[in-house]
């Protein structure tokens, strides 16, 4: 693995408005998505498609954990080998290297560092750059873009892809917060119905009073 590049070469005006309306796009869909899957395959749809990425993927730490991947030029064999060793809790090795230590993005070169993963054949003379997405010391996942080689030491290319993940990581969190809501609410409801339930069956209400 090698350390994210600290060079500052220049970003072109055209790809400068790229990024900015990809990011703007994120942050509408962050504020219209409840669900952190479908958040997820359109982040992945926006790379590869409107920012010509090679290919991505997100694994979501939900119950049970998610897997989206947008690989357009991957065969089929491929997208299901990578699936299945995420079914097995078997990482690529840029996901293992995230997980063990304290990092939160490291690129990598496909030739060398990616010895085992099913996409790596398309990602030959490409870089990639994997982040952790955690907010407020929560992990929520990983997400991993390859991108052409080169473009990782342009600050302003690597600042989107970090910031993107920021994000998403924050995008995510707010969504665990919502369903942890909706939960306790959901629980309190039913508790007090199960009372009301008990109150209506008595015979005879008791009142307790305090002298």
């Amino acid at each position: 693995m090698v350390p994210p590049a600290s060079g500052a070469a220049p970003l072109g005006r055209d790809k400068f408005y790229m990024l900015a309306e990809a990011f703007r796009q994120v942050g509408e869909q962050i504020l219209q998505t409840t669900d952190p899957a479908s958040l997820a395959r359109f982040l992945l749809s926006l790379l590869t498609e409107s920012l010509g990425y090679r290919h991505t993927w997100i694994s979501l730490s939900t119950d049970p954990p998610q897997l989206a991947i947008a690989a357009p030029d991957a065969d089929p064999e491929a997208l299901a080998q990578m699936q299945d060793d995420f079914r097995q809790g078997r990482l690529p090795l840029c996901g293992q290297a995230l997980l063990s230590s304290t990092e939160q993005t490291i690129l990598r070169h496909p030739e060398t560092d990616c010895r085992g993963c099913p996409l790596r054949r398309y990602a030959i003379g490409w870089q990639g750059v994997t982040l952790r997405l955690e907010y407020r010391g929560q992990l929520y996942g990983l997400m991993a873009v390859v991108i052409p080689a080169g473009e990782a030491d342009t600050t302003a290319e690597m600042q989107f892809i970090e910031e993107l993940g920021r994000e998403l990581a924050f995008a995510l969190d707010r969504l665990h917060l919502e369903r942890e809501h909706h939960r306790s609410s959901r629980a309190l409801s039913q508790s007090e119905a199960r009372f009301r339930a008990l109150v209506g069956a008595m015979d005879d209400i008791i009142f307790t009073l305090d002298r």
